[in-house]
């Protein structure tokens, strides 16, 4: 697996991923945003995928984590050119509800440029009223019947 910084300029870094980002790979990755400045987390970063072969929990999990450092910093994370490896990962996990995607870099690049939604449509919230416990709920599921 290889990350890299393609370029960065403008506000919008490009960086590639590259390979198998699964977790053998990642114990030994050395992060190229998190080296190059906490900063570019604020940026628009467009991630092209075209060349990433596969992609397992640990990767998936990477690319939480920078969508998330991305937005908490004011930023955006788009990936582009997803193999349909990689895309069908995504989709069962159904982490195109919260991912931008694109179908190439110039759709990214617009993508990119467009404001940020409040909250990703596939976002749950969490309410605490849903936390405490209801005195009207039993507190065991009810044992089904047998039926002998």
């Amino acid at each position: 697996m290889e990350t890299r910084i393609v370029s960065q300029d403008k506000g919008v870094c490009r960086i590639k991923l590259v390979g198998e980002v699964i977790q053998r790979h990642l114990r030994k990755f050395s992060d190229p945003i998190e080296a190059a400045g906490e900063q570019i987390y604020g940026q628009k970063v467009v991630c092209d995928c075209s060349e990433t072969k596969m992609l397992d929990s640990a990767g998936v999990s990477w690319i939480l984590v920078t969508h998330k450092r991305c937005r908490e910093a004011g930023g955006r994370l788009v990936l582009h050119s997803l193999s349909q490896l990689v895309l069908n990962v995504i989709l069962v996990l159904r982490l195109n509800l919260i991912f931008d995607i694109a179908d190439n870099e110039s759709q990214a690049l617009k993508l990119a440029n467009q404001p940020v939604p409040e909250e990703s449509s596939g976002t749950a919230t969490f309410d605490s009223k849903y936390a405490e416990e209801d005195p009207n709920l039993p507190s065991d599921p009810p044992e089904e019947a047998s039926g002998t």
